[in-house]
């Protein structure tokens, strides 16, 4: 199970998420999940346009390190240039759970290292996979999402992609 999350706060942000899913669903061939698409402010740079969210459950054949690969190409594809941390992008597109694998590399850390910190990734997740537990946190999504203590309103905007 490979589990991302993708946003984007920068032009027609529902059509950038739209792009990112069927390219996702391209790359990742096999039964697929997506959340509702959820609206919130920019985290930790706040003078930006709020985000559009959503979280996509994939089904990878391809290792780790190529499934993270294949994620930087579309995001790239589509538009993506971090110009800074936090910063505004078309499409932003974040490698969250690969299964229950644990991986640590110079560019890549799965479990994503602060999913478990922000409402915007925890929102769209808990609806999707409500009783999927951290690797490291043993908690479920539900859990997480419940106890989190980001003060960003999250605000269900769209049912569907």
């Amino acid at each position: 199970m490979l589990v991302v999350h993708i946003g984007s706060n920068v032009g027609d942000r529902l059509d950038f998420l739209r792009q990112s899913k069927d390219q996702l669903l391209m790359a990742f061939p096999g039964p697929s999940a997506t959340s509702s698409v959820y609206e919130t402010e920019a985290w930790g740079k706040t003078d930006q346009p709020a985000f559009l969210n959503a979280a996509i459950v994939l089904h990878s054949q391809v290792s780790i390190e190529a499934s993270f690969h294949i994620l930087r190409r579309i995001e790239s594809g589509l538009g993506e240039q971090k110009s800074s941390v936090w910063g505004p992008r078309e499409i932003d597109i974040d490698l969250i759970f690969y299964g229950q694998e644990i991986y640590h590399a110079q560019d890549l850390t799965v479990p994503h290292p602060r999913a478990h910190l922000r409402n915007f990734v925890l929102a769209p997740l808990s609806e999707l996979i409500p009783y999927y537990r951290h690797p490291q946190l043993k908690r479920s999504m539900e859990e997480l999402y419940l106890s989190c203590k980001d003060p960003l309103r999250v605000r269900q905007t769209f049912l569907s992609l």
